[in-house]
């Protein structure tokens, strides 16, 4: 009898109930190929973008984390499909599905962005 079930719910290979860390290591290292390519593009933007204004500093850090999570992802998501094509039958070998990364990895972007915000309010106020 097999012990390992694909559980569809999750999307992750389980072995009697435990997720393997090796699913969680699977979507790190595709969200870490992502992020070289957003933090490249978010951060052109924010130099850019972020100039305007007395504060420069915060200028560049609110264009930059507002491309991080648009343009800048979008970006990466484009030059990582054309560039790594092929890398997407790894991670579907491994359970996860081209739509689940990207959901995945953006849902992570948006946790980063929110976390920011509120590092910021608690700054500002």
């Amino acid at each position: 009898m097999n012990d390992k079930v694909f559980n569809r719910v999750k999307g992750v290979l389980t072995d009697r109930g435990r997720s393997y860390k090796l699913s969680m290591k699977v979507l790190f290292n595709y969200y870490k190929a992502l992020l070289t390519f957003n933090i490249l593009f978010s951060g052109l933007i924010g130099l850019l973008g972020g100039v305007s204004g007395e504060n420069k500093i915060i200028g560049f850090l609110n264009v930059f984390m507002f491309s991080f999570c648009t343009g800048g992802y979008f970006l990466a998501l484009f030059f990582y499909e054309l560039r790594y094509k092929s890398q997407y039958y790894f991670y579907y070998n491994k359970g996860y599905s081209k739509t689940a990364l990207i959901i995945l990895s953006y849902l992570f972007n948006l946790l980063i962005l929110i976390l920011f915000f509120l590092l910021k309010s608690m700054a500002a106020g």
